[in-house]
């Protein structure tokens, strides 16, 4: 009888140790949850069980002078490399030039999936009209089938986060789809929005791609369910979802095109950063437009 009580005690002292490990464990956000019309109170509820880091927790946003907020993500999926360290540099320049203090700035390096959408959902429950709200993130981008008939060429685009990194056939759940992004950020109670993406979505498959990837890494990703199937031939047959982000959209890329990482960082990253440091009068449109002529 003592042997076998001691046997259950040890199974039940594995069980919960288990169980404690899995709570506090970030991978677990890979958990499948809808993305369609869900409640939102629901979803942040379940969302909230399963990541160990969160933002916006100690921001009092009662008074009536205008905030900024800052979500700089980055995930270093595949072989890149620097996408964690663009987040970084790229939220430090933000907060400079804005003045942001401390907890008005969000930092994801290696980011979930529920981790980015969870700081958007808490975002929404801090932002008043007037406040502005820039987001950033850099890593690989690509594409899954379109689900729900919304797309004229049948693909969704998506930010790639670092979930797929533990599943060996990735797929819709592991990222963070455009739709899914239009969603969450048009619900934010302001229209002073900036979003910024440094990603591709093309991948390398034609000669000069090729050749450019024994200098450069693609930010892009491709395994599983995502970025693996053919893509129509012609470019403008491509859809633009991320044209539907209300405010200003600042991206590396179209759906189109592709975009790069080099040993400094994300090739838009750091031509950004480069121009808004050597023209710190100029707005963030024409810190944009100087980028784009630059890399160009």
């Amino acid at each position: 009888m003592k042997i076998q009580r001691l046997l259950i005690s040890v199974l039940l002292l594995c069980y919960l140790t288990l169980t404690a490990c899995k709570i506090n464990h970030p991978f677990v956000a890979r958990e499948p949850i809808e993305q369609g019309n869900t409640d939102d109170l629901a979803v942040q509820s379940s969302l909230v069980a399963h990541t160990t880091r969160s933002c916006w927790q100690s921001i009092p946003n009662n008074g009536r002078q205008p905030k900024t907020f800052i979500l700089a993500t980055g995930a270093n999926v595949g072989q890149l490399r620097f996408s964690d360290q663009d987040a970084r540099q790229f939220a430090q320049a933000m907060q400079n030039r804005f003045k942001v203090p401390e907890q008005q700035v969000c930092l994801l390096q290696g980011v979930y999936r529920v981790e980015f959408e969870q700081a958007l959902r808490d975002l929404k429950q801090r932002v008043k009209p007037n406040d502005r709200v820039i987001i950033f993130f850099s890593g690989a981008g690509a594409y899954v089938r379109d689900d729900n008939g919304d797309e004229a060429d049948q693909v969704d685009e998506v930010l790639v986060t670092l979930d797929v990194q533990d599943s060996k056939h990735p797929n819709r759940q592991d990222v963070v789809t455009d739709d899914h992004l239009v969603r969450l950020i048009n619900q934010l109670p302001t229209q002073r929005v900036m979003t910024f993406i440094d990603a591709g979505y093309e991948g390398s498959r034609d000669s000069e791609n090729q050749r450019l990837s024994n200098q450069v890494r693609h930010k892009f990703y491709a395994k599983g369910e995502i970025g693996t199937f053919s893509l129509p031939r012609d470019p403008m047959e491509r859809a633009n979802g991320l044209e539907q982000l209300k405010g200003q959209v600042f991206a590396a890329a179209r759906e189109s095109q592709n975009a790069y990482e080099m040993k400094q960082g994300g090739v838009f990253t750091q031509s950004f950063l480069k121009v808004l440091a050597r023209y710190p009068d100029a707005t963030l449109t024409q810190v944009f437009e100087y980028t784009q002529a630059e890399i160009q």
